[in-house]
């Protein structure tokens, strides 16, 4: 177990995880507040452009695994005069093992590749300033710069998890954008969906019936569920919304 130094209630940890169900259990997630650790939710089908490791670092690490793979087979051939095809499974095995520690050494000491992983975590908005004077710092794939607006999330903060706790069970996934100024909020850019990522919200929302569904019928569905879940919320009132968030506190979300 790796211990968490210098995490305290006025200085939590701040952990990013996808919408997998066993990282939502409500046992995973009181142990993890237990621990001062915040955790953000990745929405289905985002990881790809909200994940630090898609957006920034499997690709550089892919290429020193594939650099030094072929480092240790030349060298290997070279000394021993066995060609790699002949090897064992225990021999593939030891080539793993000093190849995976030889890229991670050299994306962990190379300046370059350390201020990228740095940058990830700033492009995607996981380490900006909370109060929205950063948000022009935003660099999401597929956004054009300057475009996207956070805001004070600290001001919304338990609106917004009243909101995910209200409209349980259909909006465990946290498909919604949620924006600062009041209670305006907007479904995703589901026509910037494949089908099978569209498939995949209907799936993590419980939505039947998506089977053989032209992506326009799957993007009208889900415009058309956004549309009532939003209109029930607004007819609920500030008291009843907090009510809701205490009732469905341990409830996975």
């Amino acid at each position: 177990m790796i211990p968490l130094t210098g995490v305290t209630a006025e200085n939590p940890l701040l952990l990013a995880l996808d919408c997998a169900a066993f990282h939502k259990t409500a046992s995973i997630l009181e142990k993890l507040k237990a621990n001062n650790v915040v955790t953000v939710m990745i929405p289905p089908g985002c990881t790809s452009i909200l994940q630090p490791l898609d957006t920034h670092v499997n690709k550089p690490f892919k290429d020193y695994l594939r650099e030094f793979t072929e480092a240790y087979v030349e060298a290997k051939e070279s000394e021993q005069g066995d060609d790699q095809n002949s090897w064992s499974i225990s021999q593939k095995r030891i080539m793993v093992t000093h190849v995976v520690k030889a890229a991670w050494d050299k994306l962990c000491t190379e300046p370059s590749k350390v201020e990228l992983v740095k940058r990830s975590f700033k492009d995607i908005g996981l380490n900006l300033a909370c109060d929205g004077s950063e948000d022009h710092l935003l660099r999401i794939k597929g956004y054009q710069r300057n475009s996207l607006k956070v805001g004070d999330w600290t001001i919304n903060d338990k609106e917004i998890e009243g909101y995910q706790s209200a409209l349980l069970p259909e909006q465990l996934d946290g498909s919604f954008v949620f924006q600062a100024d009041g209670d305006t909020r907007e479904s995703p850019d589901y026509a910037g969906l494949t089908v099978a990522k569209l498939i995949d919200v209907f799936k993590a929302r419980g939505i039947k019936g998506y089977s053989g569904k032209s992506k326009t019928y799957l993007v009208n569905i889900l415009l058309t569920r956004d549309q009532e879940l939003r209109a029930d919320w607004t007819r609920i009132d500030e008291q009843t919304r907090l009510d809701a968030m205490d009732q469905h506190r341990h409830i996975e979300i």
